[in-house]
């Protein structure tokens, strides 16, 4: 694959150890080429409009400023790249849940996890090619016996037909108290009313990409993107959902997303 077909990054942190691992880590992708990296905000404003990168990883913790302030500056742009924010400190900045919605695309915890790294280089790619998105994301392996804990019979809420649907599509669950059903909520925002039988535990069962994490949501762990202490943040097109995380499911919560 020649250099003009491969995506342009640049990193922005102070720390030249997580570049230097950020870095290495990156090189395993062909289709990627690191143009540059930047120490500070003002830098990587500079290097941003100068190397025009498509994806763009910023610390939070810079030496000048606040790397959200600098993610959303740059998302402003008319052809802003995917920004993904990374930091060790996740907590300190989610106590407002609109921190992380500043223009950013994505998130990753320090230290990076290669497999974490992975599903945001996946998400990235979909990003920028809708349709390799539809066909990855909605492709249903034809070997029944690896897929039977992968797909989930449902009732639409408004004509109460019944709709199959990959886990893929599947972001989160939320119970519904007013009217007693789990609901899924779709890639495509919509909401899927479950038979008023199932219960947390029916779900639980459907795949083991599900984890509960408080009373009245189960997530896709697939589409997690952060967890704090009081709430989950996913990836597009979820990341706007407000998922609570419960005091008692944490610990599972936090086990569960650390191992995979």
């Amino acid at each position: 694959m020649g250099n003009e077909q491969k995506s342009r990054v640049v990193i922005v942190d102070d720390d030249p150890r997580s570049v230097a691992r950020l870095a290495e880590m990156l090189h395993t992708y062909n289709d990627l080429e690191i143009v540059g990296s930047a120490g500070n905000a003002t830098e990587g404003l500079r290097l941003v409009n100068e190397k025009h990168p498509s994806l763009l990883f910023i610390d939070i913790d810079l030496p000048d400023g606040n790397g959200l302030s600098l993610s959303q500056e740059i998302a402003s742009m008319t052809e802003a790249p995917y920004i993904v924010m990374y930091t060790a400190y996740y907590d300190k900045y989610a106590a407002d849940g609109r921190a992380f919605r500043s223009g950013e695309s994505d998130y990753l915890l320090k230290p990076v996890d290669m497999c974490e790294l992975d599903k945001t280089i996946q998400r990235y790619r979909f990003s920028r090619d809708p349709q390799r998105q539809e066909l990855q994301v909605r492709r249903i392996p034809s070997v029944a016996s690896d897929t039977c804990d992968r797909i989930i019979v449902a009732m639409t809420k408004v004509t109460s037909e019944i709709r199959v649907l990959h886990i893929s599509d599947i972001g989160y669950f939320c119970y519904n108290s007013q009217r007693k059903v789990w609901e899924a909520v779709t890639r495509d925002n919509t909401v899927v009313s479950l038979r008023k039988t199932t219960s947390a535990n029916d779900i639980l069962n459907y795949s083991s990409s599900l984890v509960q994490t408080h009373q009245s949501y189960i997530v896709n762990l697939d589409y997690v993107v952060l967890i704090g202490k009081t709430r989950v943040n996913l990836a597009p097109p979820f990341h706007e959902a407000e998922v609570l995380v419960g005091r008692i499911y944490f610990k599972n919560l936090q086990s569960r997303f650390t191992f995979l």
